[in-house]
């Protein structure tokens, strides 16, 4: 009996052992598909709250058409977008902008390069690589000169590398070293597509 008894307990314990990692494995799948259920519960009540939401809106849409149409004769008054009504005219806008705005600080652009259009919505958007020359100043004065204008414009991927260059000075005939920033950048502008 004793021998039996022995015996017993080591299965008894394997047996609570799988028992308790069964249950662990359970809670650990069991929990988080409860969690998930709940979270699609929750969006599914969030959407059908919207859902009425957009129908009551829908329900008054001849005042937002009057709102709409408000919008749209404004945003054709304004002055937000490049006035060319081709891509090429606006790539020329846009090039005798930057060239403006660079040489009011002494900046030189040294080169240019229309990038393809990209279409987004009812605009095209259209992109100049610039390498331009100029000093710190310069840098300032054009890049916050460009983005704070209208048309609106965009800077991206801007890259600054620093070259200095050694010259006489006019006055006094002593050689100064002067340095002198390369920047390449893309500046985008929008201009209307054509309405077909």
């Amino acid at each position: 009996m004793k021998d039996a008894a022995r015996h017993l307990w080591p299965r008894l314990l394997a047996a609570f052992l799988l028992l308790a990692l069964l249950a662990a494995a359970a809670a650990g799948v069991g929990l988080p598909v409860w969690s998930l259920s709940q979270s699609y519960s929750e969006r599914i009540a969030e959407q059908q709250r919207l859902l009425g939401e957009y129908r009551r809106i829908a329900a008054g849409s001849e005042g937002m058409q009057r709102d709409v149409q408000r919008l749209e004769r404004w945003q054709s008054s304004s002055n937000l977008y490049l006035r060319a009504n081709t891509a090429a005219l606006a790539a020329a806008e846009l090039q005798r902008i930057v060239k403006q705005q660079a040489a009011a600080r002494g900046g030189r652009v040294m080169s240019t390069q229309t990038l393809a259009g990209k279409q987004e919505d009812a605009f095209t958007r259209v992109t100049l690589k610039v390498r331009l020359r100029t000093d710190m100043q310069g840098v300032l004065h054009t890049l916050h000169g460009l983005e704070s204008r209208r048309p609106l414009l965009f800077i991206d991927n801007l890259s600054i590398r620093s070259r200095t260059s050694r010259r006489r000075d006019p006055t006094t005939g002593k050689p100064i070293e002067a340095v002198e920033l390369d920047i390449t950048f893309e500046v985008s502008g929008f201009m209307r597509s054509a309405v077909s």
